[in-house]
């Protein structure tokens, strides 16, 4: 992930304003990236500029772990878990220096100081590197789009002979693909990082008391007549993605059969003394944007079915009740035979019915064909 934490580091120093070109603002062509060779120094750009450099990199050792993680499986059959082995840590040297192309010798030490004293206040000042707060979510001003979106669809669908609430679902619709295109190339930087790590961040230490080592070595290496200046010393520690990645199907159903044996070579069960066990599992989550995040306490019912629309009114019946974990993950057991119909002989289907404060109630149907199990997962949506 190093190429990834050093344009976060890029971006995150445009946005701090940390070498404005006097308009108020730090362009990104002012956070350059690479060596501080003969090269570069002879083709800054007019004003001030920031040049990042990766130095050194050496492994942490402190944070090695030989623990792994789990990712959640996509919706659908088929879908396989991913687990992987937690990455390596290393820790990546930074040396962040300012360039100034103001003729008086004077005058471009003054302004580079100033550079580095944005650049210091910059890092000193924050948490850990976050790239959830680096790369924020849209502004109004960037969604200004969504509602003539939603407008034009919607007269659109009157236009072409629909009811109010066909034109009303249709503006709803064109309004959510419109904010979800905006969404996807304002957070491109961030989708691009892994989600465990969008939050809390990264950690980093800036201006150890010991300095850079190295520097003469470093700047007699910059070509001929490069001169020693001063710069920012960061030392962040980035984590290095391990391999091997082990891919298999979650257990979302499980069907178990207990009862005694009659014959115990053959495992075979004395017939009338078998029961037939029954485990569901899933996850609820809700989208918040790009996140899909764990409802934690979500009340989630394990029923049977009704038709509102039979005559007589046909009822759910509720089987059990549970609550969502931290991770949103939830579980019924309960023993068999499945019940397919009532009593009066109407078809009924076992469904998961969740509740929870400020989101839509959501229900799903449950599936017990073991040859393609399918993810009881529920995802909610606000009010």
């Amino acid at each position: 992930m190093l190429p990834l934490f050093t344009q976060l580091l890029k971006d995150f120093l445009v946005r701090q304003n940390v070498a404005p070109d006097g308009g108020g603002a730090t362009p990104a062509g002012r956070i350059v990236l690479g060596p501080p060779d003969r090269a570069f120094a002879t083709g800054v750009a007019q004003g001030q500029t920031a040049n990042v450099y990766l130095a050194d990199i050496r492994e942490n050792r402190r944070l090695r772990t030989n623990e792994r993680f789990r990712e959640s499986p996509g919706t659908g059959p088929g879908q396989l878990a991913v687990e992987t082995m937690y990455p390596a840590w290393v820790d990546a040297h930074y040396l962040i220096t300012a360039w100034d192309t103001a003729a008086d010798q004077s005058t471009r030490a003054l302004k580079e100081h100033e550079v580095l004293a944005n650049v210091s206040a910059a890092l000193l000042a924050g948490d850990p590197f976050t790239p959830r707060e680096v790369y924020p979510d849209p502004t109004d001003a960037q969604l200004a789009s969504v509602a003539p979106a939603r407008d034009a669809a919607r007269a659109a669908a009157l236009q072409a002979g629909r009811t109010q609430a066909q034109a009303a679902a249709a503006g709803d619709a064109a309004a959510d693909q419109e904010r979800q295109r905006i969404i996807d190339i304002v957070l491109a930087a961030l989708l691009v990082w892994p989600r465990h790590f969008w939050l809390p961040g990264l950690p980093y230490q800036v201006l150890p008391p010991e300095g850079f080592p190295k520097l003469s070595e470093f700047w007699t290496t910059m070509g001929t007549g490069s001169v020693w200046k001063p710069l920012v010393y960061l030392v962040a520690s980035v984590p290095v993605a391990l391999q091997p990645r082990l891919e298999f199907p979650m257990v979302t159903s499980m069907t178990t059969t207990i009862g005694q044996t009659g014959n115990a070579q053959a495992r075979r069960l004395t017939p009338g003394t078998d029961r037939e066990w029954y485990q569901i599992g899933g996850f609820v989550s809700r989208l918040e944007g790009p996140l899909k995040l764990p409802v934690r306490g979500a009340k989630v019912v394990l029923q049977l079915s009704g038709d509102p629309a039979a005559a007589p009114v046909v009822d759910p019946i509720p089987l059990q009740e549970t609550r969502a974990d931290d991770e949103g993950m939830y579980q019924f057991l309960f023993a068999g035979p499945l019940r397919t119909t009532d009593p009066d002989g109407r078809q009924r289907a076992y469904q998961v019915v969740v509740r929870s404060s400020g989101l839509r109630d959501a229900e799903m149907t449950v599936k017990f064909d073991p040859l393609t199990p399918v993810p009881h997962d529920v995802v909610m949506r606000r009010l």
